[in-house]
């Protein structure tokens, strides 16, 4: 299925982690949302299988800013969902979760974006499931792991 997609990660603590290009990073206790999409080859099924088994802590080439935050091991992956499309939506689903967050990683997951994203990782003090599902609900979301 190519679709776009959410992963709601947990950082039992806080922690500083080198992430590609960025530089060393900070991340705070709590939860992130990170907006992804795989609409090439494989598609979201590849992809996810490939974020459980970093988060798993298998020891796989990091590529993405999102592989050196699923490999750190104060990170919990928690859930997994899925929108269907076969156009570009990432963008839209990551402005739509940057206005209920409390804060995002300046670049992460956003360095080949072409609509101006700050970033593709946001910040959340208590987990935001509901809020998301609520917030996405015209999208169709469909969740695929947790």
């Amino acid at each position: 299925m190519k679709a776009a997609y959410l992963l709601l990660l947990e950082a039992v603590k806080p922690f500083r982690r080198k992430v590609g290009s960025l530089g060393t990073l900070s991340f705070q206790a709590g939860y992130y949302v990170y907006v992804g999409s795989a609409l090439g080859p494989g598609g979201v099924e590849a992809r996810v299988k490939r974020h459980r088994r970093l988060a798993e802590k298998e020891k796989l080439k990091l590529k993405w800013h999102i592989d050196y935050l699923l490999s750190a091991e104060p990170v919990c992956l928690k859930a997994v969902w899925a929108v269907e499309t076969g156009k570009p939506l990432e963008c839209e689903l990551s402005r739509r979760v940057k206005k209920i967050s409390a804060g995002f990683i300046q670049g992460f997951g956003a360095s080949d974006c072409r609509e101006g994203c700050p970033s593709h990782l946001y910040f959340f003090k208590e987990n935001p499931e509901s809020s998301l599902l609520s917030l996405l609900e015209e999208f169709k979301v469909k969740k695929i792991y947790g």
